[in-house]
């Protein structure tokens, strides 16, 4: 599908700029244009016209329930981040907790979807209700399955991860935590003062206290704090408070599509 709408936007006439970044976004009351440069160098920025702009900056697994069940968690950049780690019949380190997903790194909704039934035929040979001999043998297609899915997930995953540079750009004056209003300078400054970990930067600065928890920011500010102190496992990630995301037992079950999920509106800023 990415390579056909790759050529869809050939045909299109689309330009395609790899390795560039949005420097700025130009407007009085709405967009009217913005300025792109090459990533990590020195080029002069170029302005296009424009009336829209969106941006994305790749995925980030979802570990909040895992790191609240206190289970163990490593940070794998190649994975989209920290990831909860599991053995080859997805077990997390807490006993009786099984994970199939990006919450063990992004890998895509087809090795997903393979890790859900290895987790199910886990669960049933852990309750003694499938023998080693039959478990191993209703899994080893799904093995040579999933192993397909992650190879191809994953290269995905690292053609999407943000770059160091990305993050390194970042100007002094722009806000990173919009819910809370702090910008890098402010950021900068709690590393200078001594903030050696995200939740330590955290409490001087309330960046990612704000209504999002931090899933806007956190990698920003992550990054931003490991490019001074050494490592992002060196930095950790915020802590995951409860409520994570309350909803309704109806809102949960039935048949629905993507385009049936309503979206909130926008915390107010």
């Amino acid at each position: 599908r990415g390579a056909r709408w790759v050529v869809q936007l050939r045909r299109a006439g689309v330009r395609h700029l790899a390795g560039h970044v949005v420097r700025r976004a130009l407007s009085d009351t709405q967009l009217e244009a913005i300025e792109i440069s090459a990533l990590g160098t020195a080029k002069q920025s170029e302005r296009i016209t424009c009336d829209a702009l969106t941006i994305g900056y790749g995925l980030v697994p979802g570990t909040d329930i895992t790191r609240l069940l206190r289970a163990r968690h490593v940070y794998a950049a190649q994975r989209g981040g920290w990831i909860a780690a599991r053995d080859e019949n997805m077990r997390t380190s807490v006993a009786g907790l099984y994970l199939a997903g990006d919450g063990g790194g992004i890998s895509g909704a087809v090795a997903a979807e393979l890790e859900g039934r290895l987790a199910a035929l886990a669960v049933l040979k852990d309750l003694d209700r499938l023998s080693p001999s039959a478990h191993a043998g209703a899994t080893a297609l799904l093995r040579q399955q999933h192993a397909r899915a992650v190879r191809f997930g994953g290269a995905m995953a690292e053609l999407m991860a943000t770059r160091p540079a990305l993050h390194q750009a970042i100007p002094r004056d722009c806000i990173v935590c919009r819910c809370e209003d702090v910008p890098r300078s402010e950021i900068d400054a709690a590393i200078d003062a001594g903030a050696r970990d995200v939740n330590q930067l955290k409490a001087w600065t309330r960046a990612g206290m704000g209504p999002c928890q931090g899933k806007m920011c956190g990698e920003a500010v992550a990054e931003l704090v490991a490019a001074r102190i050494g490592t992002r496992e060196m930095v950790g990630s915020f802590t995951v408070r409860p409520p994570l995301r309350p909803l309704p037992i109806e809102d949960l079950i039935g048949r629905f599509d993507y385009g049936d999920i309503p979206i909130p509106k926008p915390a107010p800023l």
